[in-house]
């Protein structure tokens, strides 16, 4: 399992001029991160659940690493709808393997620039969750349920009250 990754961070180390190569190392690394993410939460139960764990989160590493030298801007959201930042994954994916050190780093690179405020909120709660700095804890609640959305939104909405929660429950 980390024999794949380590030769990836490899090839990352000797294409990091060349754009044609790192995207497709990319395009490899999502797959290795995808494979030993689902791993992780559909075998939950099996030996090497944490060493799957910290393959995944390695991989999410390492899709963050690349990205950000494809896209230096790298202006992307952290969190919306469609889309998890790989810092995120990565930091998740960290604390189950019980790498709590780089979970707090890598949830530490997480920027909320484009975010809406019920995202924000989330990212500010796995933030003070994955470092351990739960002083604020009170101050960061879930925004209500209700208002004046419909369909889409106010499912998306909902949603991510419920994360938020499951979040200060933890």
């Amino acid at each position: 399992m980390r024999s794949t990754i380590r030769n990836s961070y490899l090839a990352y180390r000797e294409n990091i001029n060349n754009d044609d190569q790192l995207i497709a190392l990319l395009s490899e690394v999502k797959k290795i991160a995808s494979t030993y993410e689902a791993y992780v939460f559909l075998q939950s139960r099996q030996n090497d659940h944490k060493a799957a764990a910290f393959v995944a989160a390695s991989a999410h590493q390492l899709i963050f690493q690349i990205s950000s030298v494809i896209d230096n801007e790298n202006n992307s959201d952290a969190l919306n709808d469609h889309y998890i930042a790989p810092q995120i994954s990565a930091s998740l994916l960290y604390f189950i393997a019980g790498y709590t050190a780089d979970s707090s780093e890598m949830i530490s690179k997480v920027s909320v620039n484009n975010c809406r405020n019920i995202e924000v909120k989330i990212i500010k709660a796995l933030q003070s969750l994955l470092t351990g700095q739960l002083k604020y804890f009170d101050a960061n609640q879930p925004d209500s349920l209700l208002g004046n959305e419909w369909g889409e939104i106010a499912a998306s909405n909902a949603l991510w009250a419920h994360i938020h929660r499951g979040i200060n429950i933890l």
